[in-house]
């Protein structure tokens, strides 16, 4: 059973002014996600995937319109910042090219809340929703699974973004794509160790394709179902180090609650 978060609005709770993704404590961990080695998306594959732009034009993070004002990100993408900072960036959507352009729809990022369990020490709760300065009716909203929707553990998935084609590469001007493998959690967990927590976490990987710098807070599909938010890893391309994306059926609820608790 599935549900499109459409019919409430919400406001950001937001700390303060920061215009940089918090780094890591851990070594080699990398808080900005790329596709390394996709092909590219076709028009009409991901119209509700939205680029967040900075105002130099500058590619920071991607997120999801789960609503008419909704989109739903990592939290690592806005945590500590206020009002002024959000209204610097623009979220770009229904475009195959990251600085937008004839057909595409760019709204501006007025409040966000992030989950108020997230810390940036274990990289958990790992979740936000950004609210638009103004509607978005165009197109169809991203489809979130339910709490009860299953591990997805061995699923083939799809990605997408515009992160970078390489690990320290330049971020792709095109939305890219590329089929991954949801992973187990034993497998993910022997690779991590205390750092993977199954119950709010997936891994994913595929020889070569994954997620890389500049796709954080994008979104993992399972048959049109974005069951993940991209999060963290240890490298673009080695499936031994898969990427971690937030685990979406431990946070529709929260999701749904947030959105009724903050009418627009």
């Amino acid at each position: 059973m599935l549900f499109n978060l459409w019919t409430v609005g919400l406001f950001c709770l937001v700390g303060f002014v920061s215009t940089k993704i918090a780094d890591s404590t851990e070594a080699n961990l990398q808080p900005n996600i790329n596709i390394t080695r996709g092909t590219p998306a076709l028009p009409g594959d991901f119209p509700a995937l939205g680029a967040m732009r900075a105002s130099t034009g500058s590619l920071r993070c991607t997120g999801t319109l789960i609503g008419p004002y909704h989109v739903l990100t990592a939290a690592a993408c806005v945590f500590g910042m206020n009002s002024d900072a959000l209204s610097l960036f623009t979220m770009v959507f229904k475009s195959l090219r990251v600085t937008g352009g004839v057909g595409s729809i760019s709204r501006g990022v007025r409040k966000c809340i992030v989950h108020p369990n997230y810390s940036i020490t274990n990289r958990k709760f790992n979740v936000a929703v950004m609210l638009l300065t103004k509607n978005v009716t165009e197109i169809p909203f991203t489809k979130l699974p339910t709490a009860s929707s299953g591990s997805y553990e061995n699923v083939m998935a799809v990605l997408a973004g515009w992160g970078t084609t390489a690990q320290g590469g330049s971020i792709s001007p095109v939305m890219l794509k590329a089929n991954v493998k949801i992973l187990t959690n034993a497998f993910v967990t022997a690779q991590y160790g205390d750092s993977f927590v199954p119950k709010v976490m997936m891994g994913a990987a595929a020889p070569d394709n994954n997620t890389c710098q500049g796709d954080m807070g994008g979104p993992l599909y399972v048959k049109g179902v974005q069951v993940g938010i991209t999060n963290w890893g240890l490298s673009c391309t080695d499936p031994a180090k898969p990427r971690i994306y937030a685990r979406l059926t431990s946070y529709v609820d929260w999701i749904k609650r947030t959105l009724i608790n903050n009418p627009k």
